[in-house]
């Protein structure tokens, strides 16, 4: 049986080459055959620890949901965890809009009789602390920092339509997640539309839409578990993804020193707060394209110009590409154990 079915095969290899096309552009117009020459002498210590921060990251994004699931009672093996998370990675990479991810993962902890409900809750919970996190920092960045941030104009437009739109996003999941009334009453009313109706058989159309109610209110009745654990689950899993954020964040960082360039710290990880979850939500898988495109925009003048493209391209190799490599070979040597979320 085929690893991966053609519609995703298809994605994946439209992602790597609009992504290499990309970086590609930049080089020709920005990168001498000399430059090029000089950055085969990264020190090995670089490159070994971008390889370290990889795990790094995966590490804190299981905890998260371990976390989570032990608040609602589910004990789950860590490592068990861990090698879904990093499979469920994959099928993100290869899925527009990373859509495939969280019903992956959601998959593989039903593998272990972690109910469907539970299971959505660990990973929408994951989900709802990334957007705490973006719908706070980079807001609270763009206002309090905006001159030092040094951007020009047309990034400084982007970047208050970006922290706004980051925020009122926030709020409106917020607002579904503790008022499932309105979800209902949507899974109604569609359910029923004359559309349909016209392809549906009343009484198995019924059943369903009945269904998705129970577990509306199933995940209801969980988020409200997770929520009165108050400020103390708020804190852990806040901690969790600053820290797993300030790990991904610092590639560049380290990136920077390894090709021997002065680094502004704070003006590294603040762009990359405000811009990044903006530049990878496309229907391309990953964001191939407009990412290489928007950390161009973004280091342009942190990185000599004619170091840009290869720096970007080193980047995306360290930041996406590795993890795609890795993720890859552990879900292809795991299907036997973990099984294959269906339609991959």
């Amino acid at each position: 049986m085929a690893l991966l079915n053609k519609k995703n095969l298809i994605w994946l290899l439209l992602s790597v080459l609009i992504s290499f096309l990309t970086v590609f552009v930049i080089i020709y117009f920005t990168v001498t055959p000399e430059e090029i020459d000089e950055i085969k002498h990264l020190d090995i210590r670089y490159i070994l620890l971008m390889i370290l921060m990889m795990f790094c990251t995966w590490i804190v994004d299981t905890l998260r949901v371990h976390n989570l699931l032990s608040i609602m009672g589910e004990r789950i093996s860590f490592f068990y965890l861990l090698v879904s998370n990093i499979a469920s990675h994959f099928i993100g990479a290869i899925t527009p809009f990373q859509s495939g991810a969280l019903p992956a993962l959601v998959y593989y902890l039903s593998r272990r009789n972690v109910k469907l409900n539970k299971g959505i809750i660990a990973v929408t919970g994951r989900l709802l602390y990334s957007l705490l996190f973006f719908g706070i920092f980079p807001l609270f960045l763009t206002v309090f920092f905006f001159n030092r941030l040094g951007l020009n104009i047309y990034l400084r437009i982007l970047a208050i339509g970006a922290s706004l739109f980051l925020f009122l996003l926030l709020l409106g999941c917020w607002y579904l997640m503790v008022n499932p009334h309105f979800v209902e009453l949507l899974t109604v009313r569609i359910g029923y539309s004359t559309v349909i109706k016209r392809v549906t058989f009343k009484r198995s159309r019924d059943k369903w839409i009945w269904r998705i109610i129970k577990e509306i209110k199933e995940y209801n009745k969980n988020f409200k578990i997770m929520l009165s654990y108050g400020t103390k689950v708020t804190i852990i899993q806040f901690a969790y993804t600053v820290m797993f954020w300030f790990i991904f964040f610092n590639f560049a960082t380290v990136l920077m020193k390894a090709m021997g360039f002065s680094v502004d710290w704070f003006n590294v990880l603040a762009r990359q707060t405000i811009f990044y979850s903006i530049l990878t939500y496309n229907p391309i898988p990953s964001g191939s394209g407009v990412v290489e495109l928007g950390y161009a925009a973004i280091f342009a003048n942190m990185v000599p110009t004619s170091f840009l493209g290869i720096f970007v391209g080193m980047w995306r190799f360290f930041s996406f590409y590795m993890y795609v490599i890795v993720s890859g070979i552990i879900f292809s040597l795991t299907l036997k154990h973990l099984g294959r979320p269906q339609n991959f």
